[in-house]
């Protein structure tokens, strides 16, 4: 199999060719089964080829959309900054339970671990080039960053004066997942616009009749948030046909190359060990560097989309 695979006139050909040049002249138990387990554990193959199938890994349901959004323009990213707009966000609203970020030095840093901590919300770090892990953000930035741009002079200079004219017009437009605007859903009523004309009928209710009606308003759109999401048709749809590896602490495997700085350079590095488990497809792992003792501490934040498994053959 090594003459008929690793050879360097054939290249590392995949199971099918190989089993194709094999067949018309060697024959042995299970043959075809020895020479895919011969080809899933070479080395070269595991770290160069292209992995052709979906992006592995199942859908990772989020909790469905029930907020406004806020944005505080700063003149840099430092973690007084940070603690600060975070905790202008609890008085308002109320500590949240979780709070998702990238990896940033300002959201990482003693001061802003310890605020959060104070306030008991779990802190959740984004993977790196991993859009996927804070997608609610990400989909809103690719909204956010062309309507912004549209109001700025050509200079750019002039962006933050124009902040919240584009907030407050995210939050009173309807929302296509949802059918609603994220005031709808998070106050339970329609916010009158600017520009809307002047109601010239005015009814005001009791205090408490305003109360019963908040709360059936509120579960008429929540229950019509739910309908109009199909979360669970669209994980179905996403899920379909799409390889699910699963991993354990332990396991040693290869890590996706993010930036390539050459066609020829290999897909995928390691060997890495996985030292950890922070969600259902996030994972810590650490490289298993067996050659020298250098950067044996390294360690970094993947998902099972980026790894694969590193498999071995034994001749019997």
């Amino acid at each position: 199999m090594f003459l008929y695979h690793d050879h360097h006139t054939t290249t590392h050909r995949g199971s099918n060719k190989t089993s194709h040049k094999l067949i018309n002249k060697y024959y042995w138990p299970n043959m075809h089964v020895a020479i895919n387990e011969y080809i899933k554990a070479c080395e070269k193959c595991t770290r160069y080829n292209y992995i052709r199938t979906k992006r592995l890994g199942k859908m990772n349901i989020i909790p469905t959309p029930n907020k406004v959004m806020n944005l505080l323009a700063v003149k840099i990213n430092s973690a007084q900054e940070a603690a600060d707009f975070f905790l202008d966000v609890c008085y308002h609203c109320g500590a949240p339970s979780k709070l998702i970020t990238d990896q940033g030095s300002h959201f990482v840093a003693e001061l802003t671990r310890a605020i959060i901590e104070s306030c008991n919300t779990t802190h959740i770090l984004a993977t790196p080039h991993h859009p996927t892990s804070n997608a609610q953000t990400e989909r809103f930035n690719t909204t956010f960053a062309p309507a912004l741009s549209k109001l700025t002079s050509d200079q750019t200079l002039d962006w933050d004066e124009f902040l919240q004219h584009v907030i407050y017009a995210y939050n009173t437009s309807k929302h296509t997942t949802t059918s609603l605007t994220p005031i709808q859903i998070m106050f339970t009523r329609e916010n009158q616009l600017i520009m809307d004309p002047k109601k010239m009928k005015i009814s005001l209710m009791k205090p408490n009749e305003y109360y019963e009606k908040a709360k059936q308003s509120r579960v008429l759109f929540f229950n019509h948030v739910k309908l109009n999401i199909k979360h669970q048709l669209v994980k179905t749809r996403h899920d379909k046909n799409r390889p699910d590896p699963k991993y354990v602490k332990g396991d040693l495997v290869l890590v996706r190359v993010i930036i390539r700085t050459s066609k020829f350079q290999e897909k995928f590095e390691g060997p890495y060990r996985i030292t950890n488990q922070i969600g259902s497809v996030t994972f810590i792992v650490k490289i298993e560097n067996l050659d020298n003792d250098e950067n044996t501490n390294y360690t970094k934040q993947v998902t099972t989309a980026d790894m694969k498994h590193i498999f071995s053959f034994e001749v019997v």
